[in-house]
């Protein structure tokens, strides 16, 4: 390939074939610099697939690609050496590290731990999309009102559905929603949230009562134009 002038196809043979020592030696003594890139790209990943986790750091580095050597330690969880990485060559990725952790405390029932990785990545959203994945609601509509009220109404819609196609929730679980717009200060919305509690959703009389004068306290107190609504929606 040389003799022929294909100097750059040469190389590039030389680094797929494994003889990585030669290539840089072909970019060093033929001005090929932008090559070298390139090449140290390629013996990073064949590094890391060999298990030689350290030699691959140090060939990313030298193609200007820490990320990949973050990600290369997060995929093996060394949470250690990814932060390391990170916030010394690429303080972007700090996040991506939080995230990785963040997973894998999800998975393994660590739901604080989990949070506050999230939390510190700046990333709400995905916690409260592992919360309603994990069918933890409340979690999930209590992170969306104190770090993304913009979406509560969004949450809770999703709720209600969740509920309404669910074998049937406890107590908790059924008062929720009105508990949340409760204690945002959305009066309007917490009584008609109490006020879909009817006895096709549970047979707990008891329950009811108590959930339907809830309803009449909110109404007398901070929304009287519903007042004449309470009584009307219990007879349902």
């Amino acid at each position: 390939l040389l003799k022929l002038g294909l100097l750059e196809q040469c190389v590039d043979y030389a680094a797929e074939t494994g003889a990585f020592p030669y290539a840089f030696e072909l970019c060093k003594h033929q001005s090929m610099s932008d090559k070298m890139g390139d090449i140290y790209l390629k013996h990073a990943m064949s590094l890391e697939d060999e298990g030689k986790f350290a030699e691959a750091e140090a060939s990313f580095i030298k193609a200007n690609r820490p990320k990949e050597a973050v990600l290369m330690y997060v995929h093996c969880q060394d949470w250690d050496a990814a932060q390391r990485i990170a916030e010394t060559h690429d303080p972007a990725s700090v996040s991506d590290v939080l995230v990785g952790q963040a997973r894998v405390a999800f998975e393994n029932k660590e739901f604080q731990k989990a949070e506050t990785f999230l939390l510190r990545a700046e990333r709400p959203e995905l916690a409260v999309k592992f919360y309603k994945d994990g069918g933890q609601w409340e979690d999930a509509l209590r992170l969306t009102q104190e770090y993304i009220p913009h979406k509560l109404q969004q949450i809770q819609d999703e709720y209600e559905v969740y509920l309404s196609n669910s074998s049937g929730g406890g107590r908790d679980d059924m008062l929720t929603p009105a508990k949340t717009w409760e204690a945002n200060g959305d009066y309007s919305r917490a009584i008609e949230a109490y006020l879909k509690m009817t006895v096709l959703q549970t047979t707990d009389y008891a329950l009811l009562e108590e959930v339907w004068y809830k309803a009449l306290e909110l109404a007398l107190k901070f929304v009287p134009g519903k007042k004449k609504k309470v009584p009307t929606a219990t007879l349902r």
